[in-house]
């Protein structure tokens, strides 16, 4: 079965089958899959547990029901995709979310360190037996691997025959105890260094240079760059920019360009985010992570006012309601939303969502901004007075932080 085969090699590390290539003979990829790993001599460990387990409970028959109970549910969790799905939402299934059982592991992990290794309480069917799971998930994960990855399984392997050769050791005598043990413990870091170094450095990541001569793009991304770069010089304030074209890629032209929009590629929409696309943009609902920027009607011009969009761009001249148009950069016109003045808006009124939902285009234009929408009809409020604030001044002390003076 696809699915175990993965699962089991991810318990080993994250990346001794395919890091670069979709070749997943399961319903994932390198992305949604598993993530599993705490330790790659997570085999060794367990059998311990397992003996361990069995040795210290008085009801060997109850204690073996309750664990084969806590491994299906695991199972459960990491190869249903109906379980997958519950955990995303029931959106689509993936098994990013079965991150949760890793806690457990280090758990189980600590405890044995305790019960087996510092008492040196090890036993050697746990060793043999860990051993060869260790080895026929190696092999499994060597045989399906890319080719940029089958190293790294022959060093994960040569981890594992260490650790269990130091764990035999351990079990025959105690000399040298402290200096085994502080290798057992620097073959812990050794793996778990180089399982992050082969995610952050051996996966291949999308970075900005990636794009710059690639597809014949390069004159639309240095317009649209252009184009950024002339807002930014004629408005310091924080603000928002949208197209109505793609440069190259749909899910990663804001961070190729550099500009903060509302429709980010985000591959997980969960509910609470497509109600609030559902507010922002009523008319039409995103069928994707991603929405291309559209002007339906005036309650979208009304809600853009609400999120800071305050410029637009593209390649086509146009006469929209509320967008005043400002200059051309190359093949890039740029409009600005003459709505959008602030990020801070003050409300006198508020409404309940149900009552919102059941509004009209043209009430829900009219409604929308002026009035904060709440939860619940029986916190809804009207004040006689406009709200009004002091505003300071504010300066960057160092990278990341912010100090704000009346």
């Amino acid at each position: 079965n696809g699915h175990i085969g993965q699962a089991a090699s991810r318990l080993l590390s994250n990346n001794l089958l395919y890091i670069n290539e979709g070749k997943l003979p399961g319903w994932g990829n390198y992305y949604e899959m598993p993530n599993l790993f705490y330790t790659t001599f997570i085999y060794l460990i367990f059998a311990q547990f397992v003996i361990l387990v069995l040795k210290k409970g008085k009801k060997h028959i109850t204690t073996i029901v309750y664990y084969g109970c806590c491994l299906f549910a695991a199972y459960m969790i990491l190869l249903n995709p109906g379980i997958s799905m519950a955990f995303n939402g029931f959106a689509y299934p993936q098994g990013r979310s079965a991150f949760v059982i890793i806690p457990v592991l280090a758990i189980m992990t600590a405890y044995v360190w305790d019960e087996c290794i510092v008492k040196r309480q090890i036993s050697r069917i746990g060793v043999v037996a860990g051993a060869v799971f260790s080895g026929g998930t190696i092999i499994y994960s060597y045989r399906r691997a890319a080719l940029d990855v089958k190293y790294y399984n022959i060093v994960f392997a040569l981890c594992i025959v260490l650790f269990a050769c130091l764990m035999i050791y351990l079990n025959y005598t105690e000399r040298y105890k402290k200096q085994v043990m502080t290798l057992m413990l620097f073959c812990f870091a050794l793996t778990s260094v180089l399982d992050g170094t082969i995610t952050n450095n051996q996966r291949d990541n999308l970075k900005k240079s990636d794009f710059t001569c690639e597809g014949g793009y390069d004159q639309n991304i240095a317009d649209t760059e252009k184009a950024l770069k002339y807002i930014k010089n004629i408005d310091s304030s924080f603000y928002r920019v949208e197209k109505d074209y793609i440069d190259n890629v749909v899910y990663a032209d804001p961070v190729i360009e550099g500009y903060s929009s509302v429709t980010d590629y985000n591959s997980t929409v969960n509910r609470n985010i497509r109600d609030f696309y559902k507010y922002l943009y009523s008319s039409v609902m995103p069928a994707d992570a991603i929405r291309i920027f559209t002007l339906s009607n005036e309650t979208d011009l009304v809600s853009m006012e609400l999120i800071n969009l305050k410029y637009f761009l593209s390649h086509e001249k146009k006469d929209m309601p509320g967008f005043e148009y400002l200059t051309s950069v190359g093949n890039v016109h740029i409009y600005k939303n003459i709505n959008t003045e602030s990020i801070a808006k003050w409300y006198t009124k508020t409404v309940s969502k149900d009552v919102c939902e059941n509004l009209t285009e043209a009430e829900k234009k009219e409604l929308i901004g002026t009035t904060a929408i709440i939860d619940s009809e029986k916190d809804t409020f009207t004040l006689d007075v406009n709200g009004k604030a002091e505003i300071g001044l504010f300066e960057e002390i160092s990278s990341g932080y912010i100090e704000g003076k009346l």
